[in-house]
């Protein structure tokens, strides 16, 4: 009974300290890097940020990009089913600042 309590409350308290925001992002990013994992993404594919709505996946390589843009249309699907109120209008796929391109 106390946990049903102490979950109703924080997101008034989130809220109230205007953090609610940064954990929700927090909370899409973390989920967007379970969910590459478990549909096969490739491994230097990761959620950075979410901003505006927008996802944000950082990659270290062209191949790696070009198959993370193959499965961004499902990873927003899934993810809109999940967040159905803050649910991203899109992804976007930025090169790794310390990849090394030879």
């Amino acid at each position: 009974m106390m946990m049903d309590k102490i979950s109703a409350l924080l997101p008034k308290v989130l809220q109230k300290r205007g953090l609610k925001d940064e954990v929700d992002a927090s909370h899409i990013v973390h989920i967007t890097n379970a969910w590459l994992k478990e549909n096969g993404a490739p491994e230097d594919a990761t959620a950075t940020k979410y901003q505006n709505r927008v996802l944000m996946i950082e990659v270290s390589t062209p191949v790696s990009a070009q198959e993370c843009h193959g499965l961004s249309n499902d990873l927003l699907q899934s993810l809109r089913t999940k967040f159905v109120s803050l649910a991203p209008e899109r992804v976007l796929i930025l090169r790794k600042s310390d990849s090394v391109v030879e």
